[in-house]
């Protein structure tokens, strides 16, 4: 059975490109062995997406969301998220697996543009199946 996965892209971000950008993450789901259970949208009206997204990662049992880039999550990555699901950018395909980040739980995000990526298959994602 695949695991889980969960797609994420803020409307106000994808803007008239919302569906190239569902179909982009679906691909690479499926590339990276995983199935994708849902995408979520959500705008810049959201009351507390993250949060929520988080409810339905754990609702969903998804191991990673898939979202266009780390912008659609904010300024930067969340340590709630990536505490309980990997990120995977679909524009640089960049991984924030929850292995690498043991977050502090005092700590609000990870800082910087990229804190600690690893490659796909630093993080066991290629050649799942």
């Amino acid at each position: 059975m695949k695991p889980f996965a969960l797609g994420y892209l803020r409307s106000d971000l994808a803007g008239p490109s919302q569906h190239w950008h569902e179909i982009r993450i679906r691909s690479l789901a499926k590339r990276y062995g995983y199935d994708l259970a849902k995408t979520i949208v959500f705008s810049d009206r959201t009351k507390d997406p993250i949060h929520q997204l988080i409810s339905s990662v754990r609702n969903a049992r998804a191991e990673a969301i898939f979202t266009p880039h780390v912008g659609h999550l904010g300024a930067d990555i969340p340590s709630d998220l990536v505490s309980v699901c990997d990120i995977i950018t679909v524009d640089d395909e960049s991984t924030y697996a929850r292995a690498y980040f043991r977050v502090p739980r005092d700590s609000a995000v990870l800082r910087g543009p990229n804190p600690i990526l690893c490659h796909p298959d630093q993080a066991g994602l290629v050649g799942r199946s």
